[in-house]
């Protein structure tokens, strides 16, 4: 049977790649492939980043290598022998791939990312002006079309959120964080990194997003400018 979720999905696709799913669920999946061109690019992507994380970390195991080499030639007072230290084994290299395509790939929650009021806090929604009502309705717009896959739309309506003068610093950051989030789903990884970095070292944001969702929204700009 065909995963339901996001989450269970990207699974049930790395299973696959790494040769685990069983003759039955192989075939299946393969047939799966035929009939769709989106789980098609999704199995490009994931393979492709496999490839590339893989790549990195062996690359990175060379590096230390070449160092170690280096450091000892520099401080050897004799020719003999040098037995270089194995840094990663083939399981943690094989554990740090999975952990970096569940980054690459896991979904992005976001606080509040229901239609709710708490983006809102502080103010009084009985004295909402006409343009804080257009600028909240733009956000619970942009999070509706973010669900519904309307990318393009998403991003429309975070910005028209974000047109609202003296705007609270939460409100501003939750729009910005989520327009971040909507130029990632639409392709304008450049746009994303803007934010992203805008954010990267702040000590006193008021919108909270934790450092496993930072490190995602980080790695699927990553993916989507090579990519």
């Amino acid at each position: 049977m065909r995963p339901t979720s996001e989450q269970e999905e990207f699974e049930w696709i790395e299973d696959y790649l790494l040769g685990k799913l069983n003759l039955k669920d192989s075939i299946f999946f393969e047939e799966e492939l035929k009939d769709d061109i989106e789980l098609t690019k999704k199995v490009d992507q994931i393979r492709k980043a496999l490839n590339l994380v893989k790549e990195s970390v062996i690359q990175q195991e060379v590096l230390k290598t070449i160092k170690l080499l280096q450091y000892r030639n520099k401080h050897s007072s004799t020719s003999a022998y040098i037995k270089i230290r194995k840094y990663v084994t083939s399981t943690s290299i094989a554990a740090l791939v999975v952990f970096m395509l569940y980054l690459s790939f896991g979904s992005i929650h976001l606080p509040d990312t229901e239609n709710d009021f708490n983006v809102t806090r502080g103010v009084d929604s009985s004295k909402f002006t006409p343009e804080q009502r257009k600028a909240f309705s733009s956000f619970f717009d942009g999070q509706a079309h973010l669900v519904e896959g309307n990318y393009l739309l998403a991003v429309n309506d975070f910005q028209k959120s974000l047109e609202l003068k003296n705007i609270r610093p939460y409100f501003k950051e939750a729009a910005e964080w989520h327009l971040a989030l909507a130029y990632i789903k639409s392709n304008q990884p450049y746009k994303a990194e803007v934010i992203y970095e805008k954010f990267a070292n702040c000590t006193d944001c008021e919108y909270p997003v934790d450092t496993l969702n930072r490190w995602k929204i980080k790695w699927r700009i990553f993916w989507a400018k090579i990519l």
